[in-house]
């Protein structure tokens, strides 16, 4: 049962060029394991994301191109436990880092997202960046400290990754300010929704996701993999791509 809700899952964490072939191929599955309560749930999902998809045009095949065996598919058990999965992400070196506004994120993102700002900027939506590059140390420093305050598991990790299962760990993801539901009104997101696929830049956390994942959506949160290297880095993004097998 857990990878029949994976499977749904990886139906929609990227945006896809044809509904129809992803409508087939979950229509195989769901005749080989019938399961007729989740079946309205799967059709109200895919409709939604293919709106969103309208949203965030699809990425390229290269960009893609990324559910290979060296995925690491295996969810955090302590979130998993509660229904809420994070998979892992390594922590980049050090010496790969860069400042930008005043914030450190892999060298290979940091051309884009500066073009991306600078574009922002000029059309009248400016963006600040309010988080970058986390290490696992801080994020366990984090978990520790919801813990200390007495946060129950779903609340913790709906709203925040394991340590070393944060796409922050890569320096590839940022969040924008104010990083909280109020940027979702910002002409700054409406940009970004509009725009930074051009860029390689792609929202993680949104509505369509946290339904099946059980994260929080997050609209303040955008990571880069507009280069083969950066999808590697993220390659257990393969994980809730729709060839889940």
């Amino acid at each position: 049962m857990k990878h029949f809700y994976l499977f749904i899952a990886s139906a929609l964490l990227w945006p896809v060029t044809s509904l129809a072939a992803q409508t087939d191929h979950l229509s195989n599955r769901l005749t080989q394991d019938h399961h007729p309560s989740i079946e309205p749930l799967l059709i109200r999902l895919l409709s939604e994301n293919n709106t969103a998809a309208s949203k965030q045009p699809a990425l390229t095949s290269d960009q893609t191109d990324v559910s290979h065996p060296q995925a690491d598919c295996t969810p955090n058990p302590d979130a998993q436990r509660v229904g809420i999965y994070h998979f892992a992400f390594d922590e980049v070196k050090w010496a790969d880092l860069v400042v930008v506004n005043r914030h450190r994120v892999h060298k290979i993102a940091a051309p884009s997202l500066r073009k991306m700002m600078a574009a922002a900027k000029a059309d009248g939506a400016p963006l600040t960046i309010a988080s970058g590059f986390r290490s696992v140390k801080y994020q366990q420093d984090l978990i520790n400290r919801k813990i200390k305050s007495k946060q129950s598991p779903a609340q913790i990790y709906r709203l925040s990754a394991p340590a070393g299962y944060s796409e922050h760990h890569t320096g590839l993801a940022v969040d924008f300010s104010p990083f909280d539901d109020s940027f979702v009104k910002t002409k700054g997101y409406a940009w970004l929704l509009e725009n930074a696929h051009h860029y390689g830049w792609y929202q993680t956390y949104t509505e369509a996701y946290s339904k099946v994942s059980g994260v929080a959506e997050e609209s303040w949160h955008w990571k880069y993999r507009g280069d083969d290297v950066a999808a590697q880095m993220l390659k257990n993004d393969a994980c809730l791509l729709p060839d889940l097998g």
